[in-house]
């Protein structure tokens, strides 16, 4: 992380704020009410709570689109608070967050006059002003054969001319995402396949490679498209075993109230449970 004057950072922060009007649609979100908080609280197998992992409130428009949620982890094991805009298509579009011990964390993107991402930032510094930038140059859609297309982003250090990674996309005919693409840092690659029936997502097949591991995970989608099974495997001489499988379970509205993790390696099983409570303050 390279120590750069203050100015210097107030500066790029202030780019965020002047891109497509970021900070009209953060300032017209700020005057909707959170309608809801979920708490994500750690139990044991007889439900008795062990900690509080987390506390979500969550921001809606009139057509019950996602438009914010404020996050603040406050368990024994991990502390924080991030706040987090999506835009009319409920894709996120700015994060702020607060990770304690004087260390934050701004991302944000910008859009062409079609609406359209062009660029993305990451910005992190400390209270000594030492602060590191990642930007992330997002290509056009670019035309492949059968009607396919795909999209690339690059993301680099802002001191360094290197590529940091790269994070390709690539859409059906109908423009559903089907594949994802990634190199990380030169020795980790990652390749996500996306399937469906009937328009609906029902699997995603992750497979990761890097200098210390090779794995696989598999989720499994319910109607909604919401994950209600996860299975990681790993590789051993050829060979494939699973080391942890997360099952979520949810109420007859479609919201998660449960889930249950196993992790084989370590022989330990993890329950949360989910209360959802309506809420209506600013």
């Amino acid at each position: 992380m390279r120590t750069l004057s203050f100015i210097s950072m107030l500066l790029l922060l202030s780019s965020c704020t002047a891109n497509h009007n970021n900070e009209k649609m953060r300032q017209k979100i700020d005057a909707l009410p959170f309608t809801k908080t979920i708490l994500e609280i750690k139990v044991d197998s007889n439900d008795n709570h062990l900690d509080t992992i987390s506390i979500t409130k969550y921001k809606y428009d009139q057509s019950e689109k996602l438009k914010a949620e404020h996050t603040t982890y406050n368990s024994k094991e991990y502390e924080s608070n991030w706040l987090s805009y999506f835009d009319e298509k409920e894709d996120l579009f700015y994060k702020e967050g607060d990770l304690g011990n004087d260390f934050k964390s701004i991302f944000w993107t910008e859009k062409n006059s079609n609406g359209i991402v062009t660029k993305s930032f990451q910005l992190e510094w400390n209270e000594k002003n030492e602060f590191d930038t990642i930007i992330m140059n997002h290509t056009d859609i670019i035309p492949l054969e059968d009607g396919y297309t795909k999209s690339i982003i690059k993301s680099k250090h802002a001191r360094f001319k290197e590529i940091k990674g790269i994070h390709e996309r690539i859409f059906d005919d109908e423009e559903k995402l089907v594949k994802v693409y990634m190199i990380l840092n030169k020795d980790t690659t990652r390749l996500d396949e996306l399937f469906y029936e009937n328009t609906k997502l029902v699997q995603t097949i992750s497979k990761i490679n890097s200098n210390k591991d090779t794995s696989k995970l598999i989720l499994n989608y319910n109607a909604d498209e919401k994950i209600i099974n996860e299975k990681t495997i790993k590789y051993n001489q050829g060979e494939e075993y699973i080391t942890s499988y997360l099952e979520n379970i949810y109420n007859e509205s479609g919201e998660k109230v449960k889930s249950i993790r196993e992790d084989y390696e370590n022989e330990n099983k993890v329950f949360v449970k989910y209360i959802i409570i309506p809420t209506n303050e600013k």
